[in-house]
């Protein structure tokens, strides 16, 4: 628990310097993260629910042929169960999982690239398009981003990778932007995903398309099982995100966050004359509390809702300048307590108990 409070004291206090013009933006950027970067490449096997298994794949890969990498793509089986069945990961993650630990002979170093690649792909994402650079940086260490790395290591990473495309998208370099979704889905197929929110930025470029997409992110839950059907029949890998869980989710504490959410979307569409980040900012923040909603009732969905809840980096700065000066500043503690209490929250858990990996 200690470095985790350490890290948010030491970003909260970057923040600080920031704000006061004490530091650059690219060095608040490179404090934060590489600190963030630090702490996810540094930890122990037992640190988060997958941080073994990846580095079992790890060493597993340095003993696989080239062959038996690319043999099956786009996935690749590197072991198998106790019951016979193949454990299966992506091709070009396996193979960079061998060029890694053939190159230092050390599976340690898969995870502590995975964070640095990582952390420098939110960041520029931050750096590239936020309107609060610290406001941005503290939701990706608070709003779960940062903790899901210690357990969705491989999709954060993918994650990091497609959300590039925003940025070509902006400046018009559209197939640039594919190429880096495209890139991404190589790593975790989830993110193709992002080819739609990619279609839904195009398609928000007109205000009539932004409103029958407004609509559509308000009422795709009536449709789930239809949803369900359609992925589960192109890809089977993933139909169990459309399966009912097994286990009870829980708001607890986080209705808070919902809430603020709720009453900052309400500010966000009650303005009118939106620009296309605007229009675009709001939908994504539909889709994910709507998925948010969803998944409560169907949990493996929270995966998906991570896509568009990466923007709420974004939506958060740009919505807060909507409100007037003293009511921003109740809101602005609100929120960032909120985020900080949630944060707090994720590192008591038994799971992310952190060690590092020389202990």
């Amino acid at each position: 628990m200690a470095v985790y409070l350490i890290l948010a004291i030491c970003v909260a206090f970057f923040w600080v310097l920031l704000s006061a013009d004490k530091i650059k933006t690219m060095t608040f950027l490179i404090l934060s993260f590489g600190l963030m970067a630090l702490v996810l490449g540094c930890r122990g096997a037992n640190v988060g629910e997958d941080t073994a298994g990846y580095l079992e794949i790890a060493s597993l890969s340095q003993h696989m042929s080239w062959e038996q990498i690319f043999s099956n793509f786009p996935l690749s089986t590197f072991a198998y169960d106790q019951w016979g069945y193949p454990r299966q990961t992506e091709t070009i993650f396996l193979a960079l999982n061998k060029v890694i630990v053939e190159m230092t002979n050390n599976s340690q170093c898969v995870l502590m690239i995975c964070a640095v690649v990582t952390c420098l792909g939110f960041g520029r994402f931050i750096y590239q398009n936020s309107h609060d650079i610290g406001q941005s940086t503290w939701l990706f260490l608070c709003d779960s981003m940062f903790m899901f790395g210690f357990n969705g290591m491989r999709q954060l990473m993918a994650m990091a990778l497609a959300l590039q495309f925003y940025g070509c998208f902006k400046c018009g370099r559209y197939i640039q932007g594919i190429l880096w979704i495209a890139i991404a889905t190589l790593f975790h197929a989830s993110c193709f995903v992002y080819f739609g929110l990619a279609a839904v930025y195009l398609i928000c470029k007109a205000t009539r398309g932004y409103r029958v997409v407004l609509v559509c992110s308000f009422v795709w839950p009536a449709i789930i099982s239809v949803i369900g059907a359609v992925v589960s029949a192109l890809f089977p890998r993933y139909a169990l995100y459309f399966q009912l869980s097994y286990w009870n989710a829980s708001l607890g504490g986080f209705v808070v966050v919902l809430a603020i959410l709720c009453l900052m979307l309400f500010l966000a569409l009650a303005q009118k004359d939106k620009d296309l980040e605007e229009r675009y900012l709001v939908v994504n923040a539909v889709l994910y509390l709507t998925l948010e909603i969803v998944s409560q009732r169907l949990t493996t969905l929270t995966r998906i809702a991570f896509m568009p809840r990466s923007y709420l980096m974004l939506f958060y700065p740009r919505t807060l300048e909507y409100i007037d000066k003293h009511a921003r500043t109740l809101i602005f503690m609100a929120l960032n307590g909120a985020l900080l209490l949630l944060y707090l929250s994720a590192a008591a858990s038994p799971a992310r108990n952190y060690l590092p990996f020389w202990n």
